[in-house]
C-alpha cells in the first residue's frame, strides 16, 4: 500500500509539471484531494493534517473575510495583497501576507507528502 501511494504521488508530481500551463492552482489541488480522498481512514488523516501543516491555504470563497480581517489601515492591506493576483486559491506566505500558488509550491508539498509517507 505504501510504495503505491509513493507511486501516486510523485505520479500526480510529474503531471503537475506537464499540465503547467494547462490547469490552474485550484486544478492542482483538486487532483491532490481527489487522491488523498480515495485513501484509507489511516493514510487520508496523515496526508491530510500534513498537507494543513505544510500549506496555510485561502479559497476565494473566503478571501473577502480574510481582507477585511487584514484592513486595519490601508498599508497593512497593501502588504497583505502584495503583487497577488486574481485566482481561485492562494497561500499565506511566511509573513502570513496572501500570495499565489505557483507550480513549484505544489511540487514542494508533494515531495514533503512523500516524505511523510516514507517516514511514516
Amino acid at each position: 500500500m505504501k510504495k503505491t501511494i509513493l507511486n501516486n504521488l510523485e505520479e500526480i508530481r510529474q503531471e503537475l509539471w506537464v499540465d503547467k500551463y494547462d490547469k490552474d492552482a485550484i486544478d492542482h489541488y483538486n487532483a491532490i484531494i481527489e487522491y488523498i480522498n480515495t485513501l484509507d481512514p489511516y493514510y487520508y488523516d496523515l496526508l491530510i493534517t500534513a498537507m494543513n501543516e505544510l500549506m496555510d491555504i485561502v479559497f476565494d470563497k473566503d478571501l473577502e473575510a480574510k481582507l477585511k480581517e487584514q484592513a486595519t489601515s490601508i498599508s497593512r492591506l497593501k502588504n497583505y495583497i502584495n503583487d497577488t493576483v486574481d485566482d481561485d486559491i492562494y497561500q499565506l506566505d511566511g509573513y502570513a501576507n496572501l500570495s499565489n500558488i505557483t507550480e513549484d509550491n505544489f511540487d514542494t508539498l508533494l515531495l514533503d507528502l512523500i516524505d511523510t509517507v516514507k517516514e511514516d
